[in-house]
Protein backbone atom coordinates (compact mmCIF):
# COMPACT_ATOMS: atom_id res chain seq x y z
CA UNK A 1 0.00 0.00 0.00
CA UNK A 2 1.33 3.48 -0.90
CA UNK A 3 0.00 6.75 0.39
CA UNK A 4 1.14 10.05 -1.09
CA UNK A 5 0.24 13.01 1.12
CA UNK A 6 0.02 16.61 0.03
CA UNK A 7 2.83 18.56 1.78
CA UNK A 8 2.16 21.08 4.49
CA UNK A 9 5.44 22.87 3.76
CA UNK A 10 5.84 24.17 0.19
CA UNK A 11 9.06 22.29 -0.54
CA UNK A 12 8.28 18.98 1.14
CA UNK A 13 6.34 16.02 -0.19
CA UNK A 14 5.83 13.18 2.28
CA UNK A 15 5.17 9.75 0.80
CA UNK A 16 4.57 6.60 2.84
CA UNK A 17 5.10 3.17 1.31
CA UNK A 18 3.78 0.02 2.97
CA UNK A 19 5.66 -2.87 1.44
CA UNK A 20 4.40 -6.29 2.61
CA UNK A 21 7.18 -8.76 3.22
CA UNK A 22 7.46 -12.25 1.81
CA UNK A 23 6.33 -14.91 4.19
CA UNK A 24 3.19 -16.04 5.93
CA UNK A 25 2.82 -14.33 9.29
CA UNK A 26 5.65 -11.85 9.07
CA UNK A 27 4.73 -8.24 9.62
CA UNK A 28 5.43 -5.99 6.62
CA UNK A 29 8.40 -3.68 6.44
CA UNK A 30 7.50 -0.02 6.11
CA UNK A 31 9.34 2.46 3.90
CA UNK A 32 8.54 6.15 4.24
CA UNK A 33 10.02 8.92 2.16
CA UNK A 34 10.53 12.69 2.32
CA UNK A 35 10.94 14.51 -1.00
CA UNK A 36 12.32 18.04 -1.17
CA UNK A 37 12.15 20.24 -4.27
CA UNK A 38 14.68 22.83 -5.48
CA UNK A 39 14.24 26.28 -3.97
CA UNK A 40 11.90 28.52 -5.97
CA UNK A 41 11.27 25.73 -8.47
CA UNK A 42 8.17 27.53 -9.81
CA UNK A 43 10.34 30.38 -11.09
CA UNK A 44 12.89 28.12 -12.72
CA UNK A 45 10.90 25.66 -14.82
CA UNK A 46 11.17 26.73 -18.46
CA UNK A 47 7.66 26.02 -19.73
CA UNK A 48 8.66 27.11 -23.23
CA UNK A 49 11.18 24.27 -23.43
CA UNK A 50 8.50 21.84 -22.32
CA UNK A 51 5.93 23.15 -24.84
CA UNK A 52 3.33 22.96 -22.09
CA UNK A 53 -0.20 24.17 -22.90
CA UNK A 54 -0.13 26.69 -20.02
CA UNK A 55 2.51 29.23 -19.12
CA UNK A 56 2.26 28.86 -15.33
CA UNK A 57 4.91 26.49 -14.00
CA UNK A 58 3.55 23.32 -12.45
CA UNK A 59 4.42 19.73 -11.56
CA UNK A 60 1.98 17.26 -13.06
CA UNK A 61 2.83 13.84 -11.68
CA UNK A 62 5.16 12.27 -9.13
CA UNK A 63 6.38 8.84 -10.23
CA UNK A 64 8.05 6.33 -7.90
CA UNK A 65 9.86 3.16 -8.88
CA UNK A 66 11.13 0.72 -6.26
CA UNK A 67 13.21 -2.31 -7.29
CA UNK A 68 13.95 -4.96 -4.68
CA UNK A 69 15.80 -8.17 -5.56
CA UNK A 70 15.04 -7.76 -9.24
CA UNK A 71 11.32 -7.22 -8.60
CA UNK A 72 10.17 -3.80 -9.78
CA UNK A 73 7.05 -1.90 -8.84
CA UNK A 74 6.01 1.59 -10.00
CA UNK A 75 3.42 4.08 -8.78
CA UNK A 76 2.30 7.49 -9.97
CA UNK A 77 0.32 10.18 -8.20
CA UNK A 78 -0.79 13.66 -9.25
CA UNK A 79 1.25 16.32 -7.50
CA UNK A 80 -1.94 18.01 -6.28
CA UNK A 81 -3.39 14.82 -4.78
CA UNK A 82 -4.41 15.00 -1.16
CA UNK A 83 -4.02 11.25 -0.66
CA UNK A 84 -3.79 8.30 -3.05
CA UNK A 85 -3.48 4.59 -2.35
CA UNK A 86 -1.92 1.90 -4.55
CA UNK A 87 -1.84 -1.86 -4.35
CA UNK A 88 1.63 -3.00 -3.35
CA UNK A 89 3.59 -6.19 -4.06
CA UNK A 90 5.52 -8.40 -1.69
CA UNK A 91 8.98 -6.81 -1.79
CA UNK A 92 11.89 -7.35 0.56
CA UNK A 93 15.66 -6.93 0.56
CA UNK A 94 17.98 -4.31 -0.87
CA UNK A 95 15.84 -1.79 -2.75
CA UNK A 96 16.72 0.85 -5.31
CA UNK A 97 14.42 3.89 -5.27
CA UNK A 98 13.86 6.28 -8.18
CA UNK A 99 11.55 9.29 -7.89
CA UNK A 100 10.66 11.54 -10.81
CA UNK A 101 8.53 14.65 -11.24
CA UNK A 102 6.76 15.02 -14.60
CA UNK A 103 5.45 18.14 -16.34
CA UNK A 104 3.78 17.94 -19.75
CA UNK A 105 4.98 14.34 -20.00
CA UNK A 106 8.64 15.31 -19.49
CA UNK A 107 10.83 14.49 -16.50
CA UNK A 108 11.73 17.82 -14.94
CA UNK A 109 13.18 16.65 -11.61
CA UNK A 110 14.44 13.37 -10.25
CA UNK A 111 16.55 11.66 -7.62
CA UNK A 112 17.50 8.09 -6.84
CA UNK A 113 18.68 6.22 -3.79
CA UNK A 114 20.25 2.76 -4.23
CA UNK A 115 20.67 -0.03 -1.71
CA UNK A 116 17.99 0.76 0.86
CA UNK A 117 17.43 -2.35 3.00
CA UNK A 118 13.77 -3.11 3.63
CA UNK A 119 13.00 -6.10 5.86
CA UNK A 120 10.04 -7.66 7.62
CA UNK A 121 8.88 -5.57 10.53
CA UNK A 122 11.49 -2.87 9.81
CA UNK A 123 10.56 0.77 9.45
CA UNK A 124 12.88 2.72 7.15
CA UNK A 125 12.65 6.45 6.41
CA UNK A 126 14.72 8.02 3.63
CA UNK A 127 15.07 11.51 2.18
CA UNK A 128 15.52 12.42 -1.48
CA UNK A 129 16.28 15.87 -2.89
CA UNK A 130 14.96 16.16 -6.41
CA UNK A 131 17.26 17.91 -8.84
CA UNK A 132 16.84 19.28 -12.33
CA UNK A 133 16.61 16.87 -15.24
CA UNK A 134 16.01 17.04 -18.99
CA UNK A 135 13.41 19.74 -19.69
CA UNK A 136 13.93 21.44 -16.34
CA UNK A 137 16.34 24.26 -17.17
CA UNK A 138 17.39 27.29 -15.13
CA UNK A 139 15.34 30.33 -16.04
CA UNK A 140 15.36 33.84 -14.67
CA UNK A 141 14.48 37.41 -15.54
CA UNK A 142 16.52 40.33 -16.78
CA UNK A 143 16.52 43.54 -14.79
CA UNK A 144 15.23 45.52 -17.78
CA UNK A 145 12.82 44.34 -20.49
CA UNK A 146 14.78 44.16 -23.76
CA UNK A 147 14.31 43.44 -27.43
CA UNK A 148 17.03 43.00 -30.05
CA UNK A 149 19.75 42.95 -27.40
CA UNK A 150 23.19 41.36 -27.73
CA UNK A 151 24.50 38.47 -25.62
CA UNK A 152 28.27 38.25 -25.23
CA UNK A 153 29.47 34.96 -23.67
CA UNK A 154 32.59 35.30 -21.54
CA UNK A 155 34.40 32.66 -19.49
CA UNK A 156 32.20 32.88 -16.38
CA UNK A 157 29.31 35.16 -17.34
CA UNK A 158 27.21 36.45 -20.21
CA UNK A 159 26.90 40.18 -20.83
CA UNK A 160 23.50 41.44 -22.03
CA UNK A 161 24.12 44.64 -23.97
CA UNK A 162 21.61 47.11 -25.41
CA UNK A 163 18.16 46.18 -26.55
CA UNK A 164 16.36 49.02 -24.78
CA UNK A 165 15.62 52.61 -25.74
CA UNK A 166 15.51 54.04 -22.23
CA UNK A 167 18.58 52.66 -20.46
CA UNK A 168 22.19 51.87 -21.14
CA UNK A 169 22.45 49.38 -18.27
CA UNK A 170 24.54 46.32 -19.12
CA UNK A 171 23.52 43.15 -17.32
CA UNK A 172 25.72 40.28 -16.26
CA UNK A 173 24.23 36.78 -16.18
CA UNK A 174 25.94 34.14 -14.10
CA UNK A 175 25.01 30.56 -13.23
CA UNK A 176 25.29 29.62 -9.56
CA UNK A 177 24.54 25.99 -8.88
CA UNK A 178 21.24 25.41 -10.68
CA UNK A 179 20.07 29.03 -10.77
CA UNK A 180 20.68 32.00 -13.05
CA UNK A 181 21.38 35.40 -11.50
CA UNK A 182 21.21 38.75 -13.27
CA UNK A 183 22.94 41.86 -11.94
CA UNK A 184 23.98 45.22 -13.27
CA UNK A 185 27.47 45.12 -14.77
CA UNK A 186 30.20 47.39 -13.43
CA UNK A 187 29.51 50.04 -16.08
CA UNK A 188 26.74 51.14 -18.42
CA UNK A 189 26.69 52.14 -22.06
CA UNK A 190 27.15 55.86 -22.67
CA UNK A 191 24.15 55.74 -25.00
CA UNK A 192 21.03 53.52 -24.95
CA UNK A 193 21.00 51.23 -28.01
CA UNK A 194 18.79 48.70 -29.74
CA UNK A 195 19.59 46.42 -32.70
CA UNK A 196 23.24 47.02 -31.85
CA UNK A 197 26.04 44.55 -32.57
CA UNK A 198 28.44 43.61 -29.75
CA UNK A 199 31.73 41.96 -30.75
CA UNK A 200 34.07 40.28 -28.26
CA UNK A 201 37.76 41.06 -28.69
CA UNK A 202 39.41 38.44 -26.44
CA UNK A 203 42.95 39.48 -27.40
CA UNK A 204 42.44 42.87 -25.77
CA UNK A 205 39.83 41.73 -23.23
CA UNK A 206 37.10 44.09 -24.38
CA UNK A 207 33.83 44.34 -26.29
CA UNK A 208 33.07 46.58 -29.28
CA UNK A 209 29.49 47.91 -29.44
CA UNK A 210 28.44 49.23 -32.85
CA UNK A 211 25.18 50.61 -34.27
CA UNK A 212 21.83 50.93 -32.55
CA UNK A 213 22.31 54.43 -31.18
CA UNK A 214 21.50 57.93 -32.36
CA UNK A 215 24.39 57.94 -34.83
CA UNK A 216 25.84 54.74 -36.33
CA UNK A 217 29.29 56.35 -36.48
CA UNK A 218 29.36 56.52 -32.68
CA UNK A 219 30.56 53.31 -31.05
CA UNK A 220 31.68 52.17 -27.62
CA UNK A 221 34.34 49.89 -26.21
CA UNK A 222 33.75 48.04 -22.93
CA UNK A 223 37.04 47.35 -21.14
CA UNK A 224 36.41 44.07 -19.33
CA UNK A 225 39.45 44.50 -17.08
CA UNK A 226 38.48 47.90 -15.69
CA UNK A 227 34.69 47.67 -16.17
CA UNK A 228 34.62 50.91 -18.17
CA UNK A 229 32.82 51.83 -21.38
CA UNK A 230 34.40 54.53 -23.54
CA UNK A 231 32.70 56.47 -26.32
CA UNK A 232 34.32 56.82 -29.78
CA UNK A 233 33.42 58.23 -33.20
CA UNK A 234 34.52 56.79 -36.55
CA UNK A 235 36.76 59.06 -38.63
CA UNK A 236 35.17 57.60 -41.74
CA UNK A 237 31.49 58.40 -41.15
CA UNK A 238 29.00 55.74 -42.22
CA UNK A 239 25.74 54.10 -41.15
CA UNK A 240 23.97 50.76 -41.60
CA UNK A 241 27.24 48.92 -42.07
CA UNK A 242 27.82 45.26 -41.15
CA UNK A 243 30.38 44.77 -38.33
CA UNK A 244 32.33 41.60 -37.54
CA UNK A 245 35.65 40.57 -36.01
CA UNK A 246 38.47 39.60 -38.37
CA UNK A 247 41.33 38.26 -36.29
CA UNK A 248 42.04 40.94 -33.69
CA UNK A 249 40.50 43.73 -35.76
CA UNK A 250 36.95 44.90 -36.36
CA UNK A 251 35.77 44.92 -39.97
CA UNK A 252 32.94 47.32 -40.90
CA UNK A 253 31.52 46.21 -44.24
CA UNK A 254 29.96 48.76 -46.63
CA UNK A 255 27.04 50.91 -45.45
CA UNK A 256 25.94 54.45 -46.41
CA UNK A 257 27.79 57.74 -46.19
CA UNK A 258 26.36 61.01 -44.86
CA UNK A 259 24.75 61.69 -48.27
CA UNK A 260 22.96 58.30 -48.25
CA UNK A 261 25.21 56.95 -50.99
CA UNK A 262 26.05 53.25 -50.87
CA UNK A 263 29.72 52.58 -50.06
CA UNK A 264 31.42 49.77 -51.95
CA UNK A 265 34.30 49.56 -49.47
CA UNK A 266 34.92 48.59 -45.86
CA UNK A 267 36.82 49.84 -42.83
CA UNK A 268 39.40 47.87 -40.94
CA UNK A 269 39.46 49.12 -37.34
CA UNK A 270 42.71 48.01 -35.75
CA UNK A 271 41.61 46.88 -32.31
CA UNK A 272 44.67 47.84 -30.25
CA UNK A 273 45.18 51.46 -31.28
CA UNK A 274 41.84 51.97 -33.13
CA UNK A 275 43.52 53.07 -36.35
CA UNK A 276 41.13 53.08 -39.33
CA UNK A 277 42.00 52.06 -42.87
CA UNK A 278 39.78 51.84 -45.94
CA UNK A 279 39.72 48.52 -47.81
CA UNK A 280 38.62 49.39 -51.33
CA UNK A 281 38.61 45.84 -52.67
CA UNK A 282 36.32 44.48 -49.94
CA UNK A 283 32.74 45.74 -49.93
CA UNK A 284 29.25 44.74 -50.98
CA UNK A 285 28.54 45.53 -54.61
CA UNK A 286 24.85 44.71 -54.17
CA UNK A 287 23.25 47.35 -51.95
CA UNK A 288 21.59 45.77 -48.90
CA UNK A 289 21.00 46.16 -45.17
CA UNK A 290 20.75 43.43 -42.52
CA UNK A 291 23.31 41.31 -44.36
CA UNK A 292 25.00 38.43 -42.55
CA UNK A 293 28.80 38.40 -42.92
CA UNK A 294 31.27 35.87 -41.53
CA UNK A 295 34.98 35.36 -42.01
CA UNK A 296 36.35 31.86 -42.45
CA UNK A 297 40.10 32.20 -42.31
CA UNK A 298 40.90 34.93 -44.82
CA UNK A 299 37.66 34.48 -46.76
CA UNK A 300 34.76 36.80 -46.06
CA UNK A 301 31.27 35.61 -47.01
CA UNK A 302 28.24 37.94 -47.00
CA UNK A 303 24.69 36.85 -47.87
CA UNK A 304 21.07 37.72 -47.26
CA UNK A 305 19.79 41.21 -46.52
CA UNK A 306 17.19 43.53 -47.97
CA UNK A 307 17.54 46.42 -50.40
CA UNK A 308 14.62 48.34 -48.93
CA UNK A 309 11.98 46.54 -50.99
CA UNK A 310 13.15 43.05 -51.92
CA UNK A 311 15.20 40.38 -50.21
CA UNK A 312 18.63 39.91 -51.75
CA UNK A 313 19.73 36.48 -53.01
CA UNK A 314 23.35 37.20 -53.97
CA UNK A 315 26.26 35.72 -52.02
CA UNK A 316 29.42 37.84 -52.17
CA UNK A 317 32.85 36.51 -51.22
CA UNK A 318 36.14 38.32 -50.63
CA UNK A 319 39.80 37.49 -50.11
CA UNK A 320 40.66 39.56 -47.03
CA UNK A 321 44.39 38.84 -47.21
CA UNK A 322 44.73 40.14 -50.76
CA UNK A 323 41.78 42.57 -50.36
CA UNK A 324 39.90 41.57 -53.50
CA UNK A 325 36.44 40.33 -54.48
CA UNK A 326 35.83 36.73 -55.52
CA UNK A 327 33.18 35.16 -57.73
CA UNK A 328 29.59 35.85 -56.66
CA UNK A 329 26.96 33.14 -56.28
CA UNK A 330 23.26 33.23 -55.43
CA UNK A 331 20.87 31.75 -52.91
CA UNK A 332 18.12 29.56 -54.35
CA UNK A 333 15.68 31.63 -52.32
CA UNK A 334 16.24 35.26 -51.33
CA UNK A 335 16.42 35.84 -47.58
CA UNK A 336 16.55 38.89 -45.38
CA UNK A 337 19.20 37.34 -43.11
CA UNK A 338 20.69 33.91 -42.81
Amino acid sequence: MITVCRPILPLLLAASFLLPACGGDKSPGRLSMDLSLPLNWEDRIDMGVLSAPVSTAYIGTIGVRVTCGGVERSWEAPWVAGALSFEGEELEGSCDILVRAFTAGTVVMEDQLPGVTVGSGTDVRVSLELHESEGFSPAGSLIHPRQYHSAVPLSDEVLIVGGTLDTGVIESLSVTGRSVASAAYGCSLNEPRTRQVALHDPANNRVFVFLGGIDDSQYEIIDLASDESTFYVLNNIRRNFTPLMYGQDALLVSGYNSNDNWLINSIRLESTFLNESIISGVGLIVERTDANCSSIGNILVCLGGIDGTFYVNSIERFDLFNELALLQTSLIEAKRST
